[in-house]
């Protein structure tokens, strides 16, 4: 069972915690004690001060573990806690702490501390995006020299020293003939930076294509996308900017705002997330307009009533930029949808043996960790994994967890 202090005895541990005057084993208690305030007696006047001592005690116990400072607390993220196993993890690319809670009648209780490290699968350190000109040709862009790489027409192609690919329309140029380009990050890549020839600005994440025009000489301007991006368009009232995404017959149309799009085809759904302005989105017969913060969701892969459109309010949209953030979210996620992240952005396959676990697992994790200590977190909820090469196969799942060793 969780750890329980009385009024006085919880009052002065976190004190002398917080002022680093505690014993050994006061510190393991309210170290313990800390994920389960929200199952606790009233051992705080207000809200607001339980609120402010959980972060404070969050960040003495990074402190205290040599981790890096800039972490979120789960308590200020809109994060739904669920009836499976949860994680906190806050580590760098050599090694995690794991903080793993499972709730049994009612009462979350940590089943796990451990601080593990396992050599295995490395996340990726750059991005492996390719461009493909208008000709056939292919440009790797990570082979490719900082500084003009060539130019199209009136328009030039940049790559900047930290990656970033650059169209640029030369002073005083006309457009001319509309030539067409297709951006390709991999999976096992890290999300690419690009900005068209208009201004606007793209990030592509790993396993999506991007398909744009080198500059845009016509009365609109269009793009095509498959699996993910984040976009920022240049405002011009007089040419709306529409990204369309073939696989799923849906299309956006903006004039200048922020927003994500979700739409790799072995999803359940297709998701378009407005950070800033105003976009319609449509699929098929029917659209919808968003606002920002709410979310557009649309059923695929030939589900019954595939047109409809389904419209979530008050999105949490730190959980929805994670992959630009450098952060895997998972809030109630099943192994499958965590399988897929992991193989678009490790670059494995995965598959399945025996019965799967319906367990549903919801935390914060860098995606700079090896790929075993985010299978570690499902582990010891009592999947099992087997890593051979770039093939991980996810076993039928225990009752228990497996022991660590």
């Amino acid at each position: 069972m969780p750890l329980k202090f009385r009024y006085k005895n919880a009052l002065s541990s976190i004190r002398n915690y917080l002022k680093g005057r505690s014993e050994e084993e006061e510190t393991a208690r309210v170290e313990k004690w800390y994920d389960s305030v929200e199952e606790r007696e009233n051992v705080f006047g207000d809200a607001s001060e339980k609120d402010a001592i959980k972060e404070k005690i969050f960040r003495q116990i990074l402190d205290n573990r040599d981790q890096p400072a800039k972490v979120i607390p789960l308590s200020r993220r809109r994060i739904v806690r669920i009836a499976a196993a949860s994680v906190i993890l806050a580590g760098s690319a050599v090694g995690g702490y794991l903080l793993l809670h499972q709730r049994e009648n009612g009462k979350e209780q940590v089943i796990a501390e451990v601080n593990q490290t396992r050599a295995d699968i490395s996340a990726p350190d750059s991005s492996k995006a390719v461009v493909v000109l208008a000709d056939g040709r292919r440009i790797e862009l990570d082979k490719a020299g900082e500084g003009m790489i060539l130019q199209q027409g009136s328009v030039q192609l940049f790559r900047k020293g930290n990656g970033d690919i650059v169209y640029a329309q030369k002073t005083g140029a006309a457009a001319g003939a509309e030539q067409v380009n297709t951006l390709i990050n991999p999976k096992g890549s890290k999300p690419i930076h690009l900005t068209l020839a208009d201004g606007s600005v793209v990030w592509i994440n790993s396993n999506s294509t991007l398909k744009y025009p080198v500059s845009f000489p016509g009365a609109d301007r269009k793009v095509e996308l498959s699996g993910e991006g984040y976009f920022e368009i240049a405002k011009d009232q007089s040419r709306p900017f529409y990204v369309n995404c073939p696989g799923n017959d849906a299309q956006v149309r903006v004039l200048g705002t922020h927003f994500n799009i979700n739409a790799y085809s072995n999803e359940k759904n297709m998701k378009v997330t407005l950070l800033e302005g105003a976009v319609k989105f449509s699929r098929q017969s029917r659209s919808c307009l968003l606002a920002p913060g709410q979310q557009a969701i649309a059923q695929q892969n030939g589900k019954q009533d595939q047109d409809a459109i389904a419209v979530v309010d008050d999105i949490d949209v730190e959980e929805v930029m994670a992959w630009k953030n450098g952060q895997f979210i998972f809030n109630g996620s099943d192994v499958q949808q965590i399988m897929r992240e992991l193989e678009r952005w490790y670059n494995v396959e995965v598959q399945y043996e025996g019965k799967q676990s319906d367990k549903h697992f919801t935390g914060i994790v860098g995606r700079n960790l090896n790929i075993s200590e985010v299978l570690k977190i499902m582990e010891r909820a009592g999947i099992r994994f087997t890593i051979e090469g770039r093939k991980i196969t996810v076993g039928q799942a225990n009752s228990q967890g497996d022991k660590l060793k």
